[in-house]
């Protein structure tokens, strides 16, 4: 797995082949990102945000495996967690956004485990997801939402369920903006 992983960073670092580009991130798919092992799939994030950083070309071939990606998202790894929150952010555009931040709202809504009787004063009562995370992934998935909404409804649907569920997290300029854009 080290030659596999030094040729793909050699092919990300050089002038870029889109077939040499291809194959690598089909190899980061076989040999990483589908590994059992947490650090193999942090090598195969790490492979795609080097692809992904070459352009319109790397972003297209990087988003073909978005699935694989979502999937490493929901790892009870930290670290794998925060570098794939970092690559669905740069991967996310207007025609992925509503499926990458529904997959986020899902994640967010495993990290915020609400109170069973919804009427109780009680906090929420957090999971075993960083505060840190939780705060990214908030501001993430409010930034994608703002960035590539694909309509006004939407974004107030998906901002009314992100003030739901991370509220604590959300930062106050979010809140201004969508505050300003009801207005209107």
């Amino acid at each position: 797995n080290a030659v596999v992983y030094e040729w793909i960073k050699t092919i990300t670092h050089i002038y870029p082949n889109n077939k040499a580009l291809e194959q690598a991130a089909k190899c980061l798919e076989e040999n990483f990102l589908t590994s059992d092992k947490n650090n193999n799939k942090c090598l195969g994030i790490n492979g795609l945000k080097w692809m992904i950083k070459l352009g319109k070309g790397g972003q297209k071939i990087v988003q073909s495996h978005q699935l694989v990606v979502l999937d490493c998202l929901e790892s009870n790894d930290d670290t794998l967690q925060r570098i794939t929150l970092e690559l669905l952010y740069e991967m996310t555009n207007e025609k992925n956004v509503v499926s990458i931040t529904n997959r986020m709202m899902k994640v967010l809504k495993d990290c915020i485990v609400l109170p069973t009787d919804y009427n109780s004063t009680k906090n929420k009562v957090s999971s075993n997801y960083s505060d840190e995370f939780k705060a990214e992934l908030v501001l993430k998935i409010s930034q994608n939402a703002e960035r590539f909404a694909p309509n006004h409804e939407w974004f107030i649907r998906t901002m009314r369920v992100l003030f739901l569920l991370g509220s604590d997290y959300v930062p106050n300029d979010v809140c201004e903006n969508l505050l300003t854009l009801i207005s209107l």
